[in-house]
């Protein structure tokens, strides 16, 4: 969902792990498609927090985390 926004490509998921591509175009350079990226993964992590003081009680001792990382080149 939020990579479609971000106008990335899902390449793949493996177990609990996902791929996602943000292709250089004549249109999109470097430095536009690495943002995107990067506005992505902020979002995403945001939309964890968010869920993990939503649903967050006093009697649970389940931590939801999230590690994104981005390369380019």
């Amino acid at each position: 969902h939020f990579v479609n926004e971000f106008s990335g490509d899902v390449q793949f998921f493996a177990g609990d792990a996902m791929l996602a591509l943000w292709p250089v175009t004549p249109i999109d350079d470097f430095k536009t498609q690495a943002r995107a990226a990067a506005e992505c993964a902020t979002r995403i992590q945001a939309e964890l927090a968010s869920l993990a003081s939503s649903s967050s009680s006093s009697s649970s001792d389940i931590t939801l985390s999230l590690r994104i990382g981005l390369s380019g080149g």
